[in-house]
């Protein structure tokens, strides 16, 4: 795999360092956005102002790319697990973690489902936000499941897996009934279909059950918005 159009970019505002390429359309076109704040802002936002008043320990990043929304939980987490499963997109994580200085970032080369086996991912290197877990992908890499991680004190997971969320979920149940961590997640029926899996009944329904609200980043309930990225927040916290 060529990895030399990769290529560092300081973001002007915040001074971290990321890395990113011309051909990545949708990276190299976002990752500079909103005032040279960074990509997605709005929901790195909700974040923070979440955990402002509550215990900000260990959050998971799942699907972290090469590290843009795992420097920023950084700043304010103790602890971030950031999992990549594509080798190329790994590689700039570990080096945007070295650049960037954070000693609290630990990175895991796997893929995160429910089953601990090796998969075949597809990788996109014009559009790595859509690599996905593929059956004709090009690359075989190994996947874990969260429980078998055995993390402590979650308080917060982000899972970006291009219609995989479903599988994440399965396999971080336990985590989730022990810990009831803040949960952000993509919404996107048609991804989750080519999976066979239903996102409204599998997950909102289903955290719903164990005194979870489904909502977007403006607090409008799932089946009210028109949003793709949802925040799952636990009751009581």
């Amino acid at each position: 795999m060529n990895i030399s159009k990769w290529e560092w970019y300081q973001n002007p505002k915040t001074g971290q360092w990321y890395r990113t390429r011309s051909d990545d359309w949708l990276l190299y076109n976002r990752i500079g956005q909103d005032g040279g704040r960074g990509y997605q802002v709005q929901l790195q936002d909700f974040v923070r102002r979440y955990f402002q008043l509550r215990p900000a320990r260990t959050a998971l990043d799942i699907g972290a790319n090469m590290g843009i929304t795992a420097i920023e939980y950084a700043q304010y987490f103790r602890y971030v697990a950031a999992f990549e499963p594509v080798p190329d997109v790994y590689k700039q994580l570990l080096l945007v973690i070295s650049k960037n200085g954070f000693k609290n970032i630990k990175p895991f080369n796997v893929a995160i489902g429910n089953e601990n086996k090796m998969v075949k991912m597809k990788y996109r290197a014009n559009n790595s936000f859509a690599s996905s877990v593929h059956p004709h992908g090009d690359q075989q890499v190994q996947m874990k499941t969260i429980d078998e991680l055995e993390f402590n004190d979650v308080d917060f997971v982000k899972i970006d897996v291009e219609g995989f969320e479903t599988e994440v979920v399965n396999g971080a149940w336990n985590t989730i009934e022990k810990c009831r961590p803040l949960i952000q997640f993509e919404y996107k029926h048609n991804l989750a279909k080519k999976f066979g899996y239903d996102v409204d009944q599998l997950i909102c329904k289903r955290l719903q059950k164990i005194g979870y609200e489904i909502i977007d980043k403006k607090g409008i309930t799932y089946t009210a918005t028109r949003q793709k990225d949802l925040f799952a927040v636990p009751g009581g916290k």
